[in-house]
């Protein structure tokens, strides 16, 4: 009896250890997870982070895509915005009216996605408790997440533990830091780290610097939390999943060149198949119809107004400049050796109508490539000559750019002589970009 006693007291032992072995591996399995070989996208530039992530999401997935394929079909070379405010008077390009969910709906279409946004008006302090667990579900299931965040923080971390990078070129003006795009791959919180693709690694360091890349949860959630509060209604993270086999090369362009025709026509379906977003102005223009709206503000008496609004804007970002290269010069007396966030910044505004200039540049990229991929003759006609149209349209807006660049430089120092020369000029340019966007649609 005592034999079997001692036995049934063994058997429980051993049975209660067994339990908690079997308990511990699944709290592993729970606490850490990471989706293998996610291939990195970079972003070439100071935005199209949103569009680098949603590339990889591609190429995880075994879509075959690219950076300028993706860029063309969501149209950013054949849009623009402008509203002509008094004080403002400047273009919007087509990657910044190009990130609400309709977009990626439309985009899902092309690769066979469901593709479902996550929108909270949540408070900062709520933001993480509510979008963690469910960014954590979706890559426990091995589908990364597209995540909001500011970029301000996670910069700050990596040059806090970085003693040197490879900077290529100037991320972009200060007021722009802080809306970027990650795509979350992994997380480990045994010791509270999470795993992301940051796309911007391109142009700040190397590829591989950016490519699972791990920081601690902390700092990932006060990056989250601390977004800009004019975003404060947008969505925070993002998920795609494949439904259905992606359209054909031809099949895609053509769905995707028939929207991107109608949105250069100015067609507001185009851009609001549900309805014109309320945020904008009722008088607002799109497309070709934006581009000669704002030339109406470079001629006649619309002139001085445009003057004075470009002036203003030239003293404003004086002043924040100088702010923050006397911030930059009181840090790097007392800290001499040390990199900091200033060292990233560019000395130059990226301007409106650079944006405008980049996205014509990104349309020509693709076209370029895809008229020797695309097997149909007449839609590889088509990529030669509208990619010929729009790289004159592009450097055309770059030379808008440098004259509006005059103004930001001096400000009210600039005489109104010089001032009305620049704006003649301009309104010669922005003619010659009317006469290639006519012949893009076929007027």
């Amino acid at each position: 009896m005592r034999v079997l006693k001692t036995f049934i007291v063994v058997l429980l032992l051993l049975f209660s250890l067994l339990n908690i072995v079997v308990i511990s591996n699944d709290k592993k399995v729970n606490d850490i997870h990471i989706i293998e070989n996610v291939p990195y996208v970079g972003q070439n530039e100071s935005f199209y982070c949103n569009w680098a992530c949603f590339t990889m999401v591609l190429k995880n997935l075994g879509i075959n895509a690219t950076l300028n394929e993706v860029l063309f079909n969501q149209g950013v070379g054949y849009s623009q915005q402008y509203f002509g405010s008094e004080y403002f008077r400047l273009p919007r390009s087509g990657h910044h009216m190009s990130v609400d969910p309709y977009n990626y709906l439309f985009l899902s279409e092309i690769y066979g996605l469901s593709y479902t946004p996550f929108i909270y008006n949540y408070t900062s302090s709520e933001k993480w408790a509510v979008n963690w667990p469910k960014i954590k579900e979706n890559v426990t299931k091995n589908i990364p997440v597209i995540v909001f965040v500011n970029e301000l923080v996670l910069l700050s971390e990596y040059i806090q533990n970085q003693g040197t990078y490879q900077l290529q070129k100037p991320i972009t003006k200060p007021a722009s830091i802080g809306i970027h795009y990650v795509l979350v791959v992994g997380y480990n919180e045994t010791n509270n780290t999470i795993c992301y693709n940051d796309p911007s690694y391109q142009i700040i360091d190397k590829p591989e610097v950016g490519t699972y890349r791990w920081t601690d949860i902390k700092t990932f959630k006060l990056a989250h939390e601390t977004l800009p509060t004019w975003y404060d209604s947008e969505y925070y993270f993002q998920v795609f999943e494949k439904i259905k086999e992606p359209m054909s090369k031809e099949q895609a362009f053509v769905f995707a060149h028939e929207r991107n025709i109608e949105k250069l026509k100015g067609n507001k379906s185009a851009y609001f198949p549900y309805g014109e977003d309320v945020n904008w102005s009722s008088y607002s223009r799109y497309g070709i119809n934006a581009s000669q709206f704002l030339k109406t503000h470079f001629e006649g008496l619309e002139v001085n107004t445009t003057i004075k609004a470009y002036k203003l804007h030239g003293l404003l970002t004086g002043f924040y400049y100088d702010f923050f290269n006397r911030l930059y010069k009181i840090y790097s007396f007392f800290n001499p050796k040390e990199k900091t966030i200033f060292d990233m910044i560019a000395k130059r505004v990226i301007s409106f109508f650079d944006h405008i200039s980049y996205d014509k540049k990104y349309t020509v990229n693709y076209l370029s490539e895809a008229q020797y991929i695309l097997e149909d003759k007449n839609l590889s006609n088509i990529c030669k000559y509208e990619a010929s149209l729009f790289n004159s349209e592009a450097e055309n807006w770059t030379k808008l750019a440098n004259c509006y660049s005059e103004f930001l430089s001096k400000g009210f120092l600039i005489s109104n002589f010089k001032a009305k020369n620049i704006i003649n000029n301009m309104d010669k340019i922005m003619e010659y970009i009317v006469e290639l966007e006519c012949e893009i649609i076929g007027l």
